[in-house]
């Protein structure tokens, strides 16, 4: 995957959060990390704006 983001040009990061499976943000599920969930949610949003989508 992040072979294909650099051909494409873009600078890359792909975080892996081992403990929280598929659905990071959906916090009714009983694998719901809360922890992980604000990361990644903030990474989201420092992404957004470093690239100017937000």
């Amino acid at each position: 995957m992040s072979q294909c983001v650099r051909l494409g040009g873009s600078a890359d990061l792909i975080k892996v959060y081992l403990g929280s499976p598929q659905a990071l943000f959906a916090d009714h599920r009983p694998s719901y990390h809360e922890a992980d969930a604000k990361d990644g949610w903030q990474r989201l949003q420092d992404c957004l704006k470093t690239n100017g989508a937000a």
